[in-house]
């Protein structure tokens, strides 16, 4: 499943899990009751960065980030014997623009979640990533969103497989 992997990284794991010295969760709630349905939960606070936001420069700038993620993630093992993967993080931070200089204040979330056969395959992933860079004194602000779809059918083939960025810089 290294198709996963991959993509998650492009859309925001990459700079989330950049300062995770300690991946151990901080708690774990118990599995529900029932022979085939359980239910683990890991949360974290992380830091993270330094790490580039965008793949291409905007307002100008390559954009730098460090700041602090809330993790949370929940796995789930279906009655049929799916796997349901789920996570949610909100981040906070400043982030600092190359070669102008210009620092903002940054706020978002990514959350997404993935569905697979014990096996592997299939894998259905969905994720959505967006945050807003607020300009600190006379700089553009900046609002970004990735989303991203893959989708791998029973033999392994990837049949849907597709990311969406949308950056603007506004008030520049």
């Amino acid at each position: 499943m290294r198709y996963p992997v991959l993509a998650t990284a492009i859309v925001g794991v990459a700079f989330t899990v950049a300062g995770c010295d300690d991946p151990t969760p901080t708690e774990a709630t118990p599995a529900l009751s029932g022979p085939q349905h359980a239910v683990t939960v890991n949360e974290k606070d992380l830091p993270f960065g330094p790490a580039t936001l965008f793949p291409n420069p905007v307002c100008g700038d390559e954009v730098t980030a460090v700041g602090t993620d809330h993790w949370v993630e929940k796995y789930t093992e279906t009655p049929n014997g799916r796997i349901l993967i789920s996570w949610r993080t909100n981040y906070t931070g400043t982030a600092t623009g190359s070669p102008s200089g210009h620092t903002w204040k940054m706020s978002g979330q990514w959350g997404g979640q993935a569905t697979v056969d014990a096996d592997g395959f299939p894998y259905v992933e969905s994720d959505v990533n967006s945050y807003n860079l607020i300009g600190q004194g006379n700089v553009p602000n900046i609002v970004f969103k990735a989303r991203y779809q893959l989708t791998i059918n029973a033999p392994g083939d990837i049949v849907v497989d597709r990311l969406v960025i949308d950056a603007k810089c506004l008030g520049a």
